[in-house]
């Protein structure tokens, strides 16, 4: 059963929460779509040794799952994932809802295409205190408008 509990997640992206919290989510899906996926060439790896299979009401995987939040988990794994096409570690908040990858692809060319709606930074610059703070301090209601990339 999916309760609020399980599926959000709040987390600083970092080396050492991806490794630890993210990296090992398994991707998931409804055992029923894994015969027309693998017809269209999807898919063709996917058992429960390695994905995580639903029916209407469970998960099958007879060992459960990893996290009680595994799945939105995978859902991060995958953002960060979309997110990094910009080819820029991205310093800012992203939050969702039932996105997916395209989604997350309009969101970075939207982005992307909008000059006003981000800047880039060194890493010089980022680990000065002032341009930090100035960084982080943006209302969480202008994430998207104030998300900084760094290189």
């Amino acid at each position: 059963m999916i309760s609020a509990e399980t599926n959000r997640l709040n987390i600083e992206v970092s080396k050492e929460n991806y490794i630890g919290e993210i990296a090992d989510a398994r991707t998931f899906g409804f055992v029923r779509d894994v015969e027309l996926l693998q017809q269209k060439g999807l898919g063709l790896g996917a058992s429960l040794n390695n994905a995580i299979g639903l029916d209407e009401y469970s998960v099958l995987n007879p060992e459960g799952l990893r996290f009680n939040n595994e799945l939105v988990r995978h859902k991060t794994l995958d953002a960060i994932g979309d997110l990094f096409v910009s080819g820029h570690n991205i310093i800012g908040a992203y939050h969702a809802y039932k996105s997916g990858h395209a989604l997350n692809n309009k969101l970075m060319l939207a982005l992307l295409n909008d000059v006003e709606s981000w800047e880039l930074v060194s890493v010089g610059e980022y680990k000065n205190d002032s341009t930090r703070d100035s960084i982080l301090s943006k209302p969480k209601e202008e994430c998207f408008e104030s998300l900084s990339m760094w290189s």
